[in-house]
């Protein structure tokens, strides 16, 4: 059996690495050739374009990018050297259309990954597997839509005709289970995200010995007041250092001992993997977090957020939010031994829905 799977590989973000990583190390253990679609990725300029209402911050960020250039140009080099070593992907196709008018032949396509269902989603051919044989088999797996925009959206029809072609469909958040479900008349699974899927000795394959001294790790995506403030919490509590992994080329996060500009996926596991504690505002850092058992903590944007709240609520951790308990945190050492024994049953029920969505028979 021959698959094509539609994520975000070839980005420079570590969930999205990461997630593709498991997902086709799964499916290559059930004896499946599956390739990603290796769709060139778009151009982001690197330095900001001046003009007179921006000039000033435009300058400044400019010179700061600059400053950091040597920095982000080994990140995307260890992303690229991650991802051409690691994961079978298509040849590269340049734009959407060309994947129209030439699409890879395969006896299933699949959807998986962050945001591959959100409203924008509705707009990319490929995110809705919105090409090739109509005899195909498409089905989707751990697929996020981040929140259910639909019933609020005018593009609810074209999204609800895509999704009517899926013989199986497996999401990441419950609580887009019930709606998705009445608008498709179809039974919709819910799936833990794809790093779920490997055994934590496939993850430890890239784990070096650490050089660095005991450290407190901090992975954040979000810039704000409650952030720093849980950061010097930590601190004073833990005695240690605070180390960060920027994801741009500006750090934002007051208190931070070391700064690290140029993670590649294998360095992002090595420093959750050595940290004494974690404090994420990532879904992947909090993700890597349990499958590491390290102690952590999350916060999440204002109004929750579906993926977080999703995934904790099924290994018992809820209480890892932090959004509101800053000045009263629950004790961060956790007893993984129940959540253990939690992750081996979703990763079977999941290895379960894939092997039946793809007809394999054991």
């Amino acid at each position: 059996m021959k698959s094509l799977t539609v994520t975000t590989q070839n980005a420079i973000n570590y969930g999205a690495v990461l997630q593709s990583y498991a997902l086709n190390k799964t499916l290559l253990s059930f004896n499946v050739e599956d390739e990603l679609l290796n769709l060139k990725r778009g151009s982001v300029p690197y330095y900001v374009k001046c003009s007179l209402k921006n000039f000033p911050s435009a300058i400044y960020n400019n010179l700061i990018r600059l400053f950091r250039k040597k920095d982000i140009k080994l990140k995307e080099k260890r992303f690229f050297e991650f991802v051409n070593n690691n994961i079978k992907t298509t040849k590269e196709y340049k734009t959407i259309q060309e994947v129209v008018d030439n699409p890879p032949d395969a006896d299933v396509y699949i959807t998986g990954g962050d945001q591959m269902f959100n409203e924008s989603s509705v707009n990319r051919a490929t995110n809705l597997l919105q090409f090739g044989r109509e005899d195909i088999k498409r089905i989707s797996y751990s697929t996020s839509m981040g929140s259910y925009w639909i019933d609020k959206s005018d593009k609810k029809e074209v999204f609800a005709t895509a999704l009517k072609k899926y013989s199986n469909i497996s999401l990441r958040e419950s609580q887009c289970k019930e709606p998705l479900e009445n608008l498709l008349g179809a039974k919709v699974d819910v799936n833990l995200d794809p790093t779920f899927l490997l055994e934590v000795s496939e993850w430890q394959k890239y784990i070096k010995p650490n050089k660095n001294k005991d450290y407190v790790l901090c992975y954040s995506l979000l810039n704000n007041s409650k952030l720093n403030k849980l950061v010097e919490k930590i601190k004073q509590k833990t005695k240690l250092p605070v180390y960060v992994i920027s994801p741009d080329t500006r750090c934002y996060v007051k208190g931070a001992d070391k700064i690290i500009y140029n993670a590649g996926p294998e360095e992002f596991l090595n420093l959750i993997y050595h940290a004494k504690e974690v404090i994420s505002t990532s879904f992947h850092g909090v993700c890597f977090s349990v499958i590491f058992e390290k102690p952590f903590y999350c916060l999440t944007k204002n109004g929750g957020d579906y993926r977080f709240e999703n995934l904790l609520n099924i290994l018992g951790l809820l209480d890892r939010i932090v959004n509101d308990k800053i000045d009263n945190l629950v004790d961060c050492k956790i007893d993984y031994s129940s959540v253990k024994k939690l992750i081996i049953e979703e990763r079977q029920k999941a290895k379960n829905y894939l092997k039946g969505a793809l007809g394999i028979n054991e």
